[in-house]
């Protein structure tokens, strides 16, 4: 039996990429989660998140937008999905991340 993986997509326009990938890998490195980060085509990059027991906690779904479309971050709400206590608080410091990096 296998479960489904929560996603988070974050858009941005192409000329912010880099820095989107930079604050991610820089939030993960202090975090006390490993992950796997691969590329699947140009500008789309993926973010398996575990905790320190190896389990996938959460996949963060990086690709560029148009330049003008506005930066979206989507996925389901958190309280509905049956995530773990450890999964929710990593959703919560992502979208706070983001929140802020926005401004």
């Amino acid at each position: 039996m296998t479960h489904s993986v929560y996603t988070l997509t974050r858009c941005l326009p192409a000329t912010q990429m880099a820095d989107g990938l930079s604050q991610l890998t820089a939030f993960l490195f202090q975090a006390p989660y490993a992950f796997l980060q691969t590329f699947h085509q140009p500008g789309y990059s993926v973010f398996d998140i575990f905790d320190h027991q190896q389990r996938l906690l959460v996949r963060v779904a990086l690709h560029p937008s148009e330049p003008r479309q506005s930066e979206a971050l989507t996925s389901s709400p958190v309280s509905q999905t049956g995530l773990t206590p450890e999964a929710v608080a990593l959703v919560q410091a992502l979208n706070r991340l983001w929140a802020t990096a926005s401004t």
